[in-house]
């Protein structure tokens, strides 16, 4: 067994004396341990159980008076404190148990070490709140940050008759990360509830501690100080993206964010019930106006992306190329195609929707070819990933499986690596209007929980299918082709957030629609003002897309622009 020491000498016998006499001291001490044991046995023989406690205690009392140092074993680990530490809170067990209380029998290992039969990592934690106690501190002693070692903790003090200090949401918690200790409110930790992160450190299931029992986290400590400073500074109404200290760190930074389900490859919205957008867009890099091109960027742009940093991305459909346009820009550059209508490596014909994957690269919808592509990051050609299908759409789980919306056989397939064949997720049985079909699927998305959603364009509606479910439900439209706010009209373009807020591209009725979970109409957030070219006005939104913060992107189609609409969380505080 690999003992660990843990060392404290007391301060006033570190001053009267060397490490030698300290060194000589201890041995002689650990000698008078054996040969109070083998005195033990012998008493026990001739006087019996009750003459053996009496000088046993004696023994006891003299050793203690002797030295300060005590030698502990505690659950079979070494350790080494005062006695001084061990009876700093008068009147407890722990302290009678040192402090020469005949009520007290201590009992010694074989190498004369006083044995404790508890959780040394317990003991350990214990025993450091201990060294730092002041006289005018609280007697109350904090359990480890794991959930699990509460009770256990809790237990152990009990019967050492010390008190736990009370629990609150805003306990400090303290965590190794990488072995630097950093500490901040539970609170900090579980304020995204369903990551990985907030159930570490709030179940009862067993974590890795360290020996003072503090969670430990093999991650680099630099990023994930990093992290904890977007934590403390997020706000409720914002999206839960968290960016890297640089574009170096990316990759071990979002891997990090994976493994701490705080990133997925899907991408989250997390906005409050009673924002609201500005009525007023801004065009964000624009193309044909009042009969003039202007800056010549987008020619009927379709699918669009803001990521984390407020890049922004356009299928911009009849140049044949998309687009990447750094945040505040005046003009974006091409990151694949952008070499004319064509079906070679370098080309594409009408690209209409794309996803980013983990890596940066670009998976994209080449629908006039047919099939989809995947353009590394640089790249000046992309590869075929799947052919012979009609891609309008496309999403990406946690488990990196690729979803299709394939207009032509109106279904949603999906496709996983290392799998040969693609699995059938929803329609697939003809093009109609039953809960089992898809007439002319779109753009979709997927949910936390691997459901799908999907533009319905030809039945004017949004469904939603479950996984591995035989049907879909209506969660938008459904009522037949209108501009009443219980229907749509030909919609594109669909993103949910994290409440299951349907946001839907209201194609044919030039609008931005939202429709609540559960709700049977929806209600008008931008547009709605007929086929125009005033910035409150859409004509065709194919596409929409939240950055960060809320403020919402629109691929205004007809207008060969893309629009941003400011949030205004003001009213958020009222929920």
């Amino acid at each position: 067994m690999l003992l660990i020491h843990f060392g404290v000498i007391g301060s006033s016998l570190l001053s009267s004396v060397t490490s030698t006499t300290i060194r000589s001291a201890a041995e002689q001490a650990t000698t008078e341990h054996r040969q109070l044991l083998e005195n033990r046995t012998v008493t026990e023989s001739l006087l019996g159980d009750h003459e053996e406690s009496k000088d046993s205690q004696r023994n006891i009392l003299t050793f203690l008076d002797d030295t300060e140092i005590v030698r502990l074993n505690v659950g079979g680990e070494l350790m080494s404190t005062s006695r001084s530490t061990l009876t700093r809170v008068i009147n407890s067990t722990l302290a009678r148990m040192f402090d020469g209380s005949p009520k007290y029998q201590l009992q010694f290992d074989r190498d004369g070490n006083v044995f404790l039969d508890f959780n040394p990592v317990l003991f350990h934690h214990l025993l450091e709140q201990l060294r730092m106690m002041e006289n005018d501190d609280s007697q109350q002693f904090h359990a480890p940050s794991s959930q699990s070692l509460i009770a256990p903790f809790n237990k152990m003090l009990q019967k050492l008759g010390l008190d736990p200090a009370p629990r609150l949401d805003t306990d400090i918690i303290i965590l190794n990360v990488g072995g630097e200790i950093i500490m901040t409110y539970r609170d900090t930790l579980i304020q995204l509830p369903d990551s990985k992160l907030a159930t570490i450190v709030s179940s009862n299931e067993s974590v890795s501690v360290d020996s003072s029992g503090h969670i430990f986290l093999d991650f680099n400590p630099r990023l994930f100080r990093h992290l904890l400073d977007q934590l403390r500074s997020r706000q409720k109404t914002t999206i839960h993206s968290f960016k890297a200290p640089s574009n170096e760190d990316t990759k071990t930074f979002n891997s990090m964010l994976i493994s701490l389900g705080l990133k997925s490859l899907r991408r989250a919205y997390d906005i409050c019930a009673n924002a609201r957008w500005a009525q007023y867009g801004t065009p964000v890099i624009w193309g044909y106006e009042n009969g003039n091109w202007m800056r010549q960027e987008y020619n009927y742009p379709r699918g669009l992306y803001v990521d984390d940093n407020g890049t922004l991305y356009v299928a911009d459909a009849s140049n044949h190329r998309i687009m990447e346009s750094l945040r505040d820009a005046i003009k974006g550059r091409t990151v694949a195609g952008g070499h004319g209508n064509g079906s070679r490596s370098d080309q594409m014909n009408k690209p209409v929707d794309f996803i980013i994957d983990e890596d940066g690269s670009l998976i994209i919808c080449d629908s006039n070819n047919y099939r989809v592509v995947r353009w590394f990051r640089g790249a000046d050609n992309g590869e075929i990933i799947v052919s012979n299908i009609g891609c309008w759409g496309l999403a990406m789980d946690d488990q990196k499986c690729l979803y299709i919306s394939d207009w032509v056989n109106d279904r949603v397939i999906k496709l996983c690596e290392d799998e040969i064949d693609f699995t059938l997720v929803a329609g697939g049985k003809g093009s109609d209007a039953r809960l089992d079909q898809l007439n002319g699927s779109r753009h979709l998305v997927i949910n936390r929980d691997r459901s799908i959603y999907v533009a319905d364009v030809y039945n004017d509606r949004v469904m939603k299918w479950d996984e591995g479910a035989n049907e879909g439900i209506v969660v938008a439209g459904g009522n037949s082709r209108g501009s009443n706010l219980d229907q749509l009209s030909q919609p594109l373009g669909v993103i949910v957030d994290e409440l299951h807020t349907v946001y839907v591209a209201d194609t044919f009725n030039h609008r931005i629609v939202r429709w609540p979970q559960g709700a049977t109409v929806g209600s008008v957030m931008i547009g709605g003002n007929g086929d125009g070219a005033n910035t409150d006005q859409l004509s065709y939104p194919t596409s929409i897309s939240f950055d960060q913060y809320g403020n919402l992107y629109v691929s205004d189609f007809g207008n060969h622009r893309v629009l941003k609409f400011k949030i205004d969380t003001s009213l958020c505080l009222a929920e």
